[in-house]
């Protein structure tokens, strides 16, 4: 018998890359589960603890009490895995400035080969 497809939170304040990531999470054979702002993500997470095989954040987020929303939704459920998602800063790619949190990180804008693979290694 064939195991359920994982479940993929994708957490993001920007419709179009809500959008995009969803269809191509879709397209990939997984559930998703989508959050347009942190509190809703925090909701979702409590709601199904132990359902969602992994996140995809927005490193962008507003914070809550200064933690970012990735570290909260790993509170929430240290069993669900985190990918960041970040796009480019002043100083160049923000994903070199977060690698230190040792969180997986894909940059913006991805395509769904580079998604494919870095969830990939998310999930494994």
């Amino acid at each position: 018998m064939a195991a359920d497809p994982p479940t993929i939170l994708i957490v993001d304040d920007e419709e179009a890359a809500l959008n995009i990531c969803k269809h191509l999470l879709r397209k990939m054979g997984y559930n998703v589960i989508e959050a347009n702002n942190s509190s809703d993500a925090y909701r979702i997470a409590k709601a199904s603890k132990g359902a969602i095989d992994a996140a995809i954040v927005d490193y962008s987020l507003p914070s809550v009490q200064d933690e970012t929303v990735s570290k909260h939704l790993s509170q929430i459920d240290p069993g669900m895995k985190i990918m960041l998602t970040a796009g480019y800063c002043e100083f160049g790619p923000i994903s070199e400035l977060i690698k230190e949190e040792g969180q997986e990180v894909i940059q913006k804008p991805f395509n769904r080969a580079q998604l494919d693979k870095k969830l990939r290694a998310v999930l494994s």
